[in-house]
């Protein structure tokens, strides 16, 4: 039979090697897994999915009660039931009560800026609420999941505002901020820490998200007349990273680091009218150098998107088309052969 891990540790404190205290440490947090890892998958989707539909049908009754209807009882409902939402996740770690608040707050949200929205008349009025009560939450609420939808529902809500401007200007420079500002957000040092330690990962895949999402719109044929803007953004971004990575290597000054660094640059010329395809290569690159699966694979997706919508809108036979894949295969296979190549660089890009 195989010795418990009671038996392990106690072999253990008896031997010098590990201390009382840490003994019982160490048995209350071998605890703690044991009971989190026993629940399995599916129970825990059909408790959050219950903790859903019960915050959701809670909204219902109120409103099929007609318990708020006017514009002033709907917006004190929301803000204290948003605060509720808040008190309950910062104070319970059941998984029903988990998922219960995130739903909640989430349904407090939209009954708040509803009320905002009939009290003032002005849907800019309850984007703006949205903005600021999403921004708020990103701090206040104790969650990873909730701290990303937040994200993105606050880039959604200034998305709202921009396009309440009519201007393609600042649609696109705000586009270039935010994935400055994702960018800025993963290169933070890591010695920072309290809120920011907790906030720092939904926030930035959040963020990287927002810039995905915005620039999908060339994709699906929506003409963009100032992209160039948000190509300029989005591409020193990747030529930040770039030079970053090279840097990590030794290579800045190399022949392949001269190479990628002017390759780089050619690429954001040629793509300038495509920031799509510059936001794939950004969030693949940026999940290669931090190590971030979720990061490189929204990338992948949104680059395959692109690749695909280029294929089929090209005025070529499909001889020519396959002459098209044939030779940019041929030409990524020289580029891989020239890279293997090349001396083993340190490893270690990034922390």
């Amino acid at each position: 039979m195989h010795p418990s891990l009671g038996d392990v540790f106690r072999s253990l404190v008896s031997e010098g090697l590990l201390a009382s205290e840490d003994d019982k440490a160490l048995r209350e947090g071998a605890e703690k897994t044991r009971f989190a890892g026993g629940v399995p998958w599916y129970v825990r989707v059909l408790v959050a999915a219950g903790a859903w539909i019960a915050a959701l049908l809670f909204i219902l009754f109120v409103f099929l009660a007609e318990i708020v209807r006017q514009p002033g009882p709907m917006i004190a409902f929301g803000a204290v039931f948003l605060a509720i939402a808040v008190l309950l996740r910062r104070t319970v770690a059941a998984e029903f009560a988990t998922q219960f608040s995130l739903a909640l707050s989430f349904a407090a949200q939209a009954v708040l800026c509803a009320g905002i929205f009939l009290s003032s008349g002005r849907d800019t009025a309850a984007a703006a609420a949205l903005l600021a009560v999403s921004v708020a939450l990103i701090a206040l609420f104790p969650d990873a999941v909730h701290r990303f939808l937040s994200t993105l529902v606050a880039a959604g809500a200034l998305a709202w505002l921009l396009a309440k401007m009519d201007s393609s200007y600042a649609t696109e420079i705000a586009i270039a901020v935010v994935a400055l500002a994702a960018l800025a957000v993963w290169e933070a040092p890591e010695r920072l820490g309290g809120i920011w330690a907790e906030v720092r990962s939904p926030l930035g895949h959040g963020l990287v998200a927002a810039v995905l999402v915005a620039n999908v719109q060339d994709i699906v044929g929506h003409h963009r007349n100032a992209a160039w803007m948000s190509s300029i953004g989005i591409s020193a971004a990747g030529l930040f990273l770039v030079v970053r990575v090279l840097r990590a290597q030794g290579l800045v000054r190399s022949r392949a680091g001269i190479l990628a660094t002017g390759a780089t640059c050619a690429l954001a010329a040629l793509t300038a009218s495509m920031p799509s395809g510059q936001a794939a290569l950004f969030a693949m690159l940026l999940g290669f150098q931090r190590r971030r699966a979720a990061v490189l694979g929204m990338g992948v997706l949104l680059f395959a998107a692109v690749l695909s919508r280029y294929y089929y809108d090209l005025e070529l036979t499909l001889l020519e088309k396959s002459a098209v894949l044939v030779i940019s295969g041929a030409l990524l296979l020289l580029a891989r052969r020239f890279l293997l190549s090349r001396p083993a660089a340190v490893p270690g890009v990034a922390p």
